[in-house]
């Protein structure tokens, strides 16, 4: 397949399960970075929050982080494009937040922030080990944060919240989105509600970039595994989703890889004939 431009979500999709990056997927970017093909991270994580593996590649130009809320240009670590919620739309998710049994934080400046009250609830929601250090490690607890966050009045990248109720989730993740429209509602973890400005997603973010660089969007392929994926698959020229996606992004796929635990990046690029 002609292939210009290369979008990989993380989690799940070019990360085993211990969030490591295997050898035979790094294998597979660098063999395509050197046909001159343009490799790009999309990921709901802060830049600096993607482990090094990733960042440290030397063919990495590009990063669409925090689900397309921000595009960045990693030599220069500037945004190229930024996509953020209104601070008084912040506000009423806050309050409907603080109405349910959940704890929740937010993404602001490229920095996490959660309260102190659910900062140290962080263990009940999230089992998980890998994601409890991760959300653990990417967080700065504040004392009041809706105290602090109405002092600064500033826009917020992304607001999450953490649910211990699958069916409390889902039944949550629907009301909200016909309440808010102007609000993209998205999960990346099984537990999790990730919110962004409905501009903010990785469908749009790969259509913006090949424009930026001139690319033809039939000459894109995306990578993905989750509902936050879902955009960059339909919007890709060949949207590819992994053995272990989620049901709903499997129907968006143009093809279906291994999974994550099997090297399905590296796999469905060899299949695909993009290396």
């Amino acid at each position: 397949m002609d292939c210009r431009l290369i979008l990989f979500d993380l989690d799940g999709t070019l990360l085993d399960d211990r969030k490591m990056l295997p050898e035979e997927n790094a294998a597979a970017l660098k063999e395509a970075a050197s046909k001159g093909i343009e490799i790009v991270p999309a990921t709901g994580r802060m830049f600096h929050v993607m482990p090094e593996s990733v960042r440290s590649l030397p063919f990495l130009h590009y990063a669409i982080t925090i689900n397309g809320a921000e595009i960045l240009d990693i030599k220069t670590h500037e945004a190229i494009s930024r996509k953020e919620i209104p601070f008084e739309t912040a506000e009423r998710i806050f309050d409907e937040a603080e109405k349910l049994p959940v704890i929740y934080d937010c993404y602001q400046d490229d920095v996490g922030y959660s309260g102190i009250s659910c900062f140290n609830r962080i263990d009940e929601f999230i089992t998980s080990k890998v994601y409890n250090d991760m959300i653990k490690g990417s967080r700065i607890p504040l004392d009041d944060f809706r105290k602090t966050m109405r002092e600064r009045r500033k826009p917020f990248q992304k607001i999450q919240m953490f649910f211990k109720d699958q069916d409390l989730r889902i039944s949550e993740m629907k009301r909200l989105s016909s309440c808010y429209p102007e609000l993209l509602f998205t999960s990346s973890m099984p537990m999790n509600i990730e919110i962004n400005i409905r501009e903010a997603n990785k469908g749009t973010a790969l259509l913006f970039l090949c424009r930026y660089l001139n690319i033809d969007v039939g000459s894109s392929a995306a990578f993905g595994d989750n509902i936050n994926d879902i955009d960059m698959i339909k919007a890709a020229g060949t949207g590819i989703v992994m053995g272990n996606g989620d049901a709903g992004t499997k129907k968006a796929a143009d093809f279906i890889s291994k999974s994550n635990a099997e090297n399905g990046v590296a796999y469905a690029m060899h299949e695909l004939g993009i290396i």
